[in-house]
């Protein structure tokens, strides 16, 4: 009878575990989004579908991009708590993963929850978006270029140019079209006439 006993209340202990669920399963997905909508932003519900309090030691994004605070780290079984994350998208192109580690005293100790996200970005500048003409020399005419490629779907018109300084020669003018689905070669020219920064 102890020995029945016993199993019976090592069972229930046993059982009674924590356990995490995330209302939108093991990952969460903005779908196709643009650099100008970054911070993206969600709040996701984390449940205990467990039988014993749940209690949150750690949340860890893995990347810097993303932070994660939550509401409670203390949940009740059958409770839920709010994760209110946000992912800064304004450096990122194309498909994107990020994961949040979740440490707690649940049956499994180390949940992951995947961010998920395509940065469509209709305007790439190719190598980067600024013009690097690195060594210039005093009366010797300096080149750099950026290839500008247009993935809109649609033609682009240059409306109007600002340009800093202005002896600065570029080969755009306000009117230009940029056709869909091409590139266009961004060339910039300088002939330096004094020592400086430029």
């Amino acid at each position: 009878i102890i020995i029945l006993a016993l199993s019976i209340v090592l069972s229930a202990l046993v059982l009674a575990k924590p356990k995490i669920g995330f209302e939108c399963g093991k990952s969460y997905d903005w779908g196709v989004v643009r650099q100008k909508d970054s911070p993206l932003k969600a709040d996701i519900k984390l449940f205990n579908l467990g039988d014993d309090t749940l209690k949150i030691e750690r949340v860890k994004p893995m990347c810097g991009c993303t932070t994660a605070p939550l509401s409670k780290k203390l949940i009740a079984p059958g409770d839920s708590a709010l994760l209110k994350v946000t992912l800064n998208v304004e450096h990122y192109e194309g498909e994107i993963t990020k994961k949040i580690s979740i440490t707690s005293n649940a049956e499994v100790p180390e949940d992951v929850l995947e961010l998920k996200a395509v940065v469509y970005q209709p305007i790439k500048l190719f190598p980067n978006k600024y013009l690097n003409f690195s060594q210039m020399y005093i009366g010797t005419e300096t080149i750099t270029k950026v290839v500008i490629n247009n993935m809109s779907g649609v033609d682009i018109k240059i409306k109007n140019i600002a340009k800093k300084p202005e002896d600065l020669i570029i080969n755009m003018k306000p009117g230009d079209i940029i056709p869909k689905d091409s590139d266009f070669v961004f060339i910039a020219t300088v002939n330096p006439s004094s020592v400086g920064p430029y």
